[in-house]
């Protein structure tokens, strides 16, 4: 009887997939994340073990270190996913600080891998030397909270925004 059951079953599946067709493409489908909230302030500093800032190892550009060639060269050309976005346009430097770090330990939380972040090339900034863009890396290496949480800071691809867009590699959790 289960050997009817068996074929009955495989019949019923021919019929119910006869129509499907494979996809031509290589595109993942990706379910739409979580929505993150930024707005949220992160945990407070006594729920982090407190490591000072001077005894960590400051982030560089683009840096290698701890990271393998295949998922550097996928970053870098841009094909690795990218899990979520955030776009500093309009942000003056305390709010722009601030939307980043409660930006990278949300997206840490919920155990996402790319970010992008579109800080703008800095063209209608009055101060030259004082351009979001040239203050990311900064901000991160100075906070331990976000220097623990970030792997590698790199120049995103031309087509997610080149010189006015960031990937921020973020560390895997530990289990």
């Amino acid at each position: 009887m289960s050997n009817k059951k068996t074929i009955d079953d495989q019949k019923l599946w021919v019929q119910a997939t006869s129509d499907v067709t494979k996809l031509q493409t290589k595109a993942r489908i990706l379910l739409s994340p979580p929505e993150m909230r930024v707005d949220v302030l992160p945990r407070p500093v006594s729920d982090y073990h407190y490591v000072p800032a001077s005894a960590m190892e400051p982030l560089h550009m683009a840096s290698n270190a701890n990271i393998d060639a295949q998922t550097r060269r996928r970053v870098d050309q841009g094909k690795y996913p990218i899990d979520a976005t955030l776009d500093l346009h309009g942000y003056n430097h305390q709010q722009a600080r601030h939307s980043l770090e409660a930006f990278l330990l949300e997206a840490y939380r919920c155990q996402y891998r790319l970010l992008l972040v579109i800080t703008g090339k800095g063209r209608n900034s009055a101060n030259e030397s004082n351009k979001l863009k040239d203050m990311l890396l900064a901000w991160i290496n100075h906070s331990v909270l976000m220097r623990k949480v970030v792997l590698r800071v790199s120049p995103a691809h031309q087509k997610h925004g080149g010189s006015g867009a960031f990937y921020i590699l973020l560390k895997r959790h530990k289990v």
